[in-house]
């Protein structure tokens, strides 16, 4: 692969105390997943696999939209993992199927700091690419300051829907399980 683009992340969300703690909720991958991206844009293939379309992205004179097949699974140490396991990007198809490999691996783990719970993660991000003709010719510190700007604009706003959806997801998460027990116990 001629060119290689890529961006790093990291976050830090307050959580705040609830009756059901975190770590629970962190097994629901579906929700999580739903909480990264749009619920339009997001499709369960069953078990750990979902399929999440990011927003169509402008790269030179392309528009490209990236679908990417990733695992979502939570370990014994309650650290939710994520991981790109294919990818397809719509938008090349003109260009006889360039080869590229997109990478996508991120964690996010529950951590006490005096008494709080906070939820402390990081996600790299990185695609390499054999540039088709005419692009190829675009001398290669354009092509990758460009990417690399892209790169780190998608996992900005994923980080940005992380911090506005998860935390109110995980309190709508909390009031459902309370109110289904309270119906189990009656």
């Amino acid at each position: 692969m001629d060119t290689c683009f890529q961006a790093k992340q990291s976050v830090e969300l307050f959580i705040p105390n609830e009756a059901v703690p975190i770590q629970p909720y962190l097994r629901e991958s579906e929700r999580i997943v739903r909480a990264i991206g749009n619920s339009g844009t997001v499709m369960p293939l069953g078990g750990e696999l979902f399929q999440l379309k990011l927003k169509p992205i402008n790269f030179i004179s392309l528009q490209l939209q990236p679908i990417v097949d990733m695992r979502v699974w939570t370990s014994n140490d309650d650290c939710l993992h994520i991981q790109s396991v294919a990818c397809e990007i719509l938008g090349l198809e003109q260009f006889n199927d360039p080869q590229f490999i997109l990478n996508l691996v991120g964690e996010l783990k529950p951590v006490t700091i005096r008494r709080s719970i906070r939820l402390q993660g990081h996600v790299h991000l990185s695609v390499q690419v054999n540039m088709p003709m005419p692009i190829a010719l675009t001398p290669k510190p354009i092509l990758e300051g460009t990417g690399n700007t892209i790169m780190g604009g998608v996992l900005s706003s994923m980080k940005q829907r992380l911090k506005k959806n998860l935390v109110k997801d995980y309190q709508d998460w909390v009031r459902t399980t309370a109110d289904t027990s309270l119906v189990g116990a009656g």
